[in-house]
């Protein structure tokens, strides 16, 4: 039972990580730090975006923007968090 928690706790802290990535690339691609026309950044940005882009659109149906910003991502966080709470409740 033990391995089953570390390899969930590895997946959620791995989908945690992404999330965070996706929206520092965001960001930085917004503000013109890095540029689009990056290969590598723009295939790791583009794949993020096609997986999170789902979720996040769903999200924001329900919080809208406060003053031009984006908290659907943090949302996106919380639910995770939740979710990850939820599971280990369930298993211990």
């Amino acid at each position: 039972m033990e391995i089953i928690a570390y390899i969930l706790s590895f997946a959620f802290s791995v989908a945690r990580f992404l999330i965070l990535g996706w929206v520092v690339l965001s960001m930085l691609f917004q503000f013109g730090v890095l540029n689009q026309s990056n290969q590598a950044l723009g295939k790791i940005y583009v794949t993020l975006t096609a997986f999170f882009y789902p979720i996040n659109r769903y999200i924001r149906r329900y919080v809208p923007l406060f003053r031009g910003i984006d908290f659907s991502p943090v949302v996106m966080l919380f639910i995770l968090g939740l979710l990850e709470i939820t599971v280990f409740k369930a298993i211990f």
